[in-house]
């Protein structure tokens, strides 16, 4: 795996804005004008580095998927000045500040400085503040060489032994191996035309290494940020949750999957359906909550949408793939068609979950009125079963989706023992 494709992002613009953040808050008291000075600074910056800069000659395709999903810091931003709009009077640090105390720090002051660059660096790590950290015990010195250990060892190579060979049996797919992205097979996936049970493996691999790829990500930059002594192991709490006991498709979005979008995608759709619905926090009603969960979905998959939508589509189906016959006709006039079938799935794959989750909850809210009971073990099995066939052909979709427009995601393994094991025998799965 090659990582020149970092050079290409515009590195320049996103430190930039990342800078201007902190001095705002540091500099601009929060009545009158605060939010309104941010936003003009801020946005002209990201709207030229995501949608002006070029990536050179020959842009490479995982640079420009990450540049779309860089506008997500779009959303930090307005969440941070026009919805949250006066941090000082919500955010401090547990274990360091209290609320009357930040709100004390005066302007142009270093402590405020401080406390305004560690904000911007818990919050876009979607790291909360007092309403996450909380619970979370300060690791004493002697117990840092425990948790690289158990970083190092478990979560880095023993995980990503298990990753690799997920992900090769993935790479050794007639979907990746042949040509499936030609135009003359834009219905194909890479599970299509296997057997059920390897189309259940190939599910498994997707979603693990989806799951896996993050989390390393998130483990290496806690491993650096440590070793160098600028953050402590508590400051870098697991990224996922555990799976012990969640056995339903809302439990893992709300208790295992990663909260990275949180604090940029949920104030915003809740600001939105308490502006609907007339309501506040403490009267929220159920439709507004109803609306809350449906906006921070369809927000996600706006984020995930554009990223796909960045890719250079010109590996052969990207101008003539379709998108599903049961779509609304408006979709297909003014050459929608093209356009959004580009990132039809890498969409819906979000919104999609509401509508799963609704539908698990009345069944649940059915068999509860019935009186009866079930073994727990039971009640595991079918929720994993309703998980894995809820999620595993839309999760591949999205997956497939990506490569359609021209991510080469053979570029995404490393010259491991295992990749070169399966090159070898040349494993066709």
């Amino acid at each position: 795996m090659k990582l020149d494709f970092l050079l290409q992002l515009p590195w320049a613009y996103y430190t930039g804005w990342a800078l201007v953040i902190p001095v705002i808050l540091t500099t601009i008291p929060p009545k009158p004008y605060r939010k309104y000075i941010a936003i003009s600074v801020t946005f002209p910056i990201l709207f030229y580095a995501t949608f002006i800069y070029q990536n050179g000659a020959n842009p490479q395709p995982l640079a420009l998927l990450l540049q779309g999903m860089f506008s997500i810091f779009f959303l930090y931003t307005t969440e941070l000045f026009i919805v949250t709009e006066y941090p000082e009077f919500h955010d401090y640090r547990i274990g360091f500040e209290t609320p009357s105390l930040v709100r004390s720090y005066p302007s142009f002051s270093l402590q405020k400085f401080k406390w305004a660059i560690a904000r911007s660096s818990y919050n876009i790590r979607g790291i909360g503040w007092n309403w996450e950290l909380s619970g979370i015990i300060h690791l004493k010195d002697k117990k840092r060489l425990k948790w690289f250990w158990n970083l190092v060892v478990y979560k880095i190579l023993i995980r990503y032994a298990i990753f690799d060979i997920m992900f090769n049996l993935y790479l050794s797919t007639a979907y990746i191996k042949g040509n499936a992205w030609d135009p003359d097979a834009i219905d194909l996936y890479s599970g299509s035309g296997l057997p059920l049970y390897k189309q259940s493996i190939l599910a498994v691999c997707t979603m693990y290494c989806v799951y896996y790829g993050i989390d390393l990500l998130y483990n290496i930059c806690a491993f650096i940020w440590i070793a160098l002594g600028i953050y402590d192991p508590q400051d870098f709490p697991p990224l996922f949750g555990s799976f012990k006991n969640n056995f339903t498709v809302g439990s893992v979005w709300g208790n295992v999957w990663h909260k990275l979008m949180y604090k940029m995608t949920v104030p915003i759709a809740r600001s939105v359906s308490e502006f609907v619905f007339k309501t506040n926090k403490r009267g929220r009603s159920t439709s507004s909550k109803m609306l809350t969960y449906f906006l921070t979905f369809c927000l996600t998959g706006a984020v995930h949408a554009m990223g796909t939508s960045f890719l250079p589509w010109n590996s052969g189906a990207g101008y003539n793939i379709n998108i599903p016959s049961w779509c609304p006709p408006i979709l297909y006039i003014l050459g929608f068609k093209v356009y959004i079938g580009r990132w039809f799935w890498s969409f819906v794959l979000f919104p999609y979950q509401f509508f799963v989750i609704v539908l698990e909850s009345a069944c649940i809210e059915v068999w509860n009125k019935t009186g009866l009971s079930m073994p727990k073990r039971l009640k595991m099995l079918l929720g994993l079963i309703f998980i894995f066939f809820a999620e595993f052909i839309i999760c591949q979709r999205y997956v497939d989706e990506i490569a359609k427009g021209g991510l080469k995601i053979q570029d995404l393994s490393l010259n491991t023992p295992i990749h070169r094991w399966f090159l070898h025998n040349d494993i066709y799965f």
